[in-house]
């Protein structure tokens, strides 16, 4: 599939415009938008998508979600922390010998 997509720059990328072709493409956000958030419009694209076979999408989604689901396994593992250490520090101030 061929199409035309606008690219923009973040605002705080520090890129004169007459620097602007020797940035690599992960600089730039792509998007059929005419706008895209606060970034700048500094030009368009001509771009050719291949899409992946079914098999293919499948897998990278599966991976997507494996590294979502270990991500909040992460999260959830700090908060378990953080309220265990709190349940410690109440059993340390009522095991507490007065001086």
């Amino acid at each position: 599939m061929k199409t035309k997509l606008n690219v923009f720059i973040g605002d705080y990328a520090g890129v004169k415009p007459e620097d602007m072709e020797k940035q690599p493409p992960r600089s730039f956000i792509f998007s059929a938008s005419e706008q895209f958030n606060s970034w700048t419009k500094v030009g368009t694209a001509d771009v050719e998508v291949e899409f992946s076979n079914g098999e293919t999408m499948a897998a990278e989604k599966l991976a997507s979600l494996k590294s979502q689901l270990k991500e909040e396994r992460a999260d959830a593992q700090m908060r378990v922390n953080a309220i265990e250490d709190k349940i410690a520090q109440l059993l340390a101030i009522t095991n507490e010998v007065a001086a």
